[in-house]
């Protein structure tokens, strides 16, 4: 006997191929019905973006990295995201609250 048998070989990693330009095929599946709502959908398409370039402190940026983690969000942008809609919800209440 020469000993246990050795370890299988680690199984081959994903890649995933993203086009740099559009072929005939993904123009094809942009306007295919997987990327359309049915008729009947209770469904809302997301918010048309705009993108921006903000300079943030990193003491700030590391505050949003915690909260980012605490909250399971997987990204710090979707974070900032969340906190300045919740902060622009309360300005807005506070607002509505002050009027009326």
């Amino acid at each position: 006997m020469a000993g246990p048998p050795p370890p299988p070989d680690p199984p081959p990693a994903t890649v995933l191929m993203v086009p740099a330009v559009f072929t005939m095929r993904t123009r094809a599946n942009w306007a295919s019905a997987m990327y359309t709502f049915p008729a009947r959908s209770t469904a809302m398409p997301l918010r048309e973006t705009r993108a921006i370039q903000l300079r943030i402190p990193k003491t700030d940026i590391e505050r949003v990295e915690k909260v980012a983690d605490r909250k399971g969000f997987s990204s710090i942008q979707g974070c900032i995201s969340a906190l300045l809609h919740e902060a622009l919800d309360r300005e807005e209440e506070q607002e509505r609250r002050k009027a009326g």
